[in-house]
């Protein structure tokens, strides 16, 4: 399980957090909403790392790229993805009163 809905127990209520981190601009790097951040040295780490746990091995390629997502992007942008995520899940209705298959997300 990975992403914002997955802190408290179901993950298809919101979006996952990578979706939050590529849905803002990155400040430091400049680089365009939707896009990877520009941080060569932390791709490199993560390719690395990646190569050497058999973790990801398990992985699928969506799981994969989402881990990529979090992994590599500045601190700057994951803060406001992490702001944004957690400000949805304040505003959504309480656990009992959530609907299953509904997304509360405002992505």
């Amino acid at each position: 399980m990975s992403g914002c809905g997955a802190a408290i127990g179901n993950p298809y209520w919101f979006p996952p957090l990578s979706d939050y981190l590529l849905f803002k601009r990155c400040y430091t790097c400049k680089v365009k909403p939707g896009v990877l951040c520009n941080a060569p040295r932390m791709i490199a780490r993560f390719r690395k790392n990646a190569e050497i746990s058999k973790e990801f091995l398990d992985l699928s390629y969506e799981e994969y790229t989402r881990a990529r997502v979090c992994a590599c992007s500045h601190a700057v942008r994951m803060d406001r993805g992490l702001e944004h995520c957690w400000r949805d899940i304040e505003l959504a209705p309480r656990i009992e009163d959530r609907e299953p298959g509904y997304t509360y997300g405002t992505l």
